[in-house]
């Protein structure tokens, strides 16, 4: 999807309202050639250096450094295939022509300066220390698709009520939610932009992440992306050519698998990770990620920790079904499992790529020489992963079991004290950010190290990220309640049942 010129033969006009309009409506209003009526995309009039270009559409600027103050005029992008009149003028969202219709309405300008000020920095691992997944999400798909737009809208809306205790964005944020869900699960088509579909969906999983209320939508729409892998990967007709998976697309379909993983221990399937592991077999997804046309080390580093990040959600959703299972497995299955995780950790720890990450987070320094590059980031981040597995696998490990324990196998406590090392590392060394926020992760590790400082400091953490969204706010009041539980018992507990008995049940 992109920006299509017409030919310099083409009659069009562009129509634009002045400060004292409240659109900018740009507007093809030539004939079209058949061929040309293939997707709603943004039609700019004959002579491109005359049209007035929003900067903050422009990728190239430093989006932190402009207000959320907009312009009074604003751009209604609209269906070249359509007929003329057809996109429509209202205020709300909803209406016919919104199902082919990127409408920006007034209200929703601070909203995409919040996104670009702020919402884009949520992402986690990346192939550059520039490069911004959401930014180009926004720019290259969200302005030309209506339920990826709205799914962005509605994400942006609720950090944005949240953090100004606003309840009258907190439930326009909602509408919008439910309308950009209506949208792709009522799309009959949405295989055939199969990437499309799964950033919406990733947003909408966003969505349900900031709110954190059940888990019910949140399983929902791994359910629909679960379809959506089962249908592109061998349902369709032979004669019917399957749209590709861009860069973007396949990315995002391995968050969706972590994501897939992680809701597995509060009730989710793991159907979506059971049909990657088929569509792999298909469709090289790691290829797809990270295309030969951006070579060089980071985005070698990306692909090697984009696999092992899939192998982790594998092992993990593994752990989280025998921990669900009404009767305990045999003692040969946890053995399966811990071979599993002391093969990834022989390959984390023995790699060269991140042998003096580890030695760092082993041999930590008040003075640390390294810069936070990408890829440090990167293998931090990724060693911190696999070290909640260890954790999460030794907190459920049944005590008639604890024999098999390889005492080369990390213990759960050191586990726990490299995870809050890397993560001070991470915290210390760049400007505050959700970036440097590892929910999970450092949940993991807080409720299962006995250090106190370390404890504190997890804590404290999670104190400081209150501005960063509500779920923060819910994870700190459970794992408070976890270490107390804890400290009172003397032993483990389950903190997926002092979830249920205090919070209630969310996707950490």
């Amino acid at each position: 999807m992109g920006v299509r010129r017409p030919s310099p033969e083409a009659d069009s006009t562009l129509s634009v309202g002045d400060a004292g309009h409240e659109s900018q409506v740009f507007e093809q209003n030539g004939p079209i050639p058949e061929a040309d009526r293939q997707e709603p995309g943004i039609v700019w009039g004959e002579d491109i250096n005359s049209i007035h270009i929003p900067s903050y559409f422009d990728l190239n600027l430093n989006f932190d450094s402009l207000s959320e103050q907009w312009p009074v005029s604003y751009g209604t992008f609209a269906d070249p295939s359509a007929p003329n009149g057809s996109s429509y003028e209202d205020s709300g969202f909803g209406t016919v022509a919104d199902d082919r219709t990127v409408i920006i309405e007034p209200a929703d300008h601070n909203l995409i300066q919040h996104y670009l000020n702020v919402m884009t920095q949520y992402t986690k691992m990346r192939s550059s220390g520039d490069e911004s997944i959401y930014t180009q999400i926004f720019s290259n798909m969200a302005l030309f698709h209506p339920p990826l737009y709205h799914a962005t809208m509605a994400w942006t809306g609720l950090h944005l009520g949240q953090s100004k205790d606003e309840p009258e964005l907190i439930e326009n944020a909602e509408s919008r939610y439910s309308h950009a869900v209506s949208l792709v699960h009522q799309d009959r088509d949405a295989w055939q932009h199969f990437e499309l579909s799964l950033v919406t969906i990733w947003f909408a999983l966003q969505y349900e992440l900031l709110a954190a209320r059940g888990i019910e939508s949140f399983c929902r729409h791994l359910e629909f992306v679960a379809d959506l892998v089962d249908a592109h990967g061998g349902t369709v007709t032979v004669d019917i050519r399957q749209p590709l998976l861009g860069p973007i697309g396949a990315r995002v379909l391995m968050w969706l698998g972590s994501y897939d993983a992680r809701a597995s221990w509060i009730g989710g399937s793991g159907r979506l990770l059971r049909n990657l592991e088929l569509f792999r077999s298909s469709c090289n997804i790691l290829d797809a990620a990270c295309p030969a046309k951006q070579p060089g080390p980071d985005a070698m580093s990306l692909e090697v920790c984009l696999r092992l990040t899939l192998e982790f959600d594998t092992v993990d959703n593994k752990i989280a079904h025998l921990h669900r299972r009404s009767v305990g497995p045999p003692a040969a299955i946890w053995a399966a499992v811990q071979s599993d995780l002391l093969f990834l950790q022989r390959r984390l720890e023995n790699s060269d790529s991140i042998s003096s990450t580890l030695a760092s987070i082993l041999q930590p320094q008040r003075i640390m020489k390294a810069a936070m590059t990408t890829k440090l980031f990167n293998d931090l981040l990724l060693l911190s992963t696999f070290y909640s597995l260890i954790i999460s696998f030794h907190r459920i490990l049944p005590f008639p079991t604890l024999g098999i324990v390889d005492p080369e196998l990390l213990t759960a406590e050191e586990a726990a004290t490299r995870i809050v090392r890397a993560a001070a590392w991470v915290i210390r060394l760049k400007k505050p950010s959700p970036q440097n926020i590892w929910p999970r992760i450092l949940f993991m590790a807080g409720i299962e190290t006995i250090d106190p400082l370390y404890q504190d400091w997890v804590v404290q953490v999670f104190r400081d990220a209150k501005p960063w969204g509500g779920n923060y706010c819910k994870t700190l009041t459970l794992l408070e309640k976890v270490i107390e539980r804890q400290s009172m018992e003397g032993v483990r507990v389950d903190y997926v049942e002092v979830m249920k008995e205090s919070v209630g049940i969310f996707i950490i």
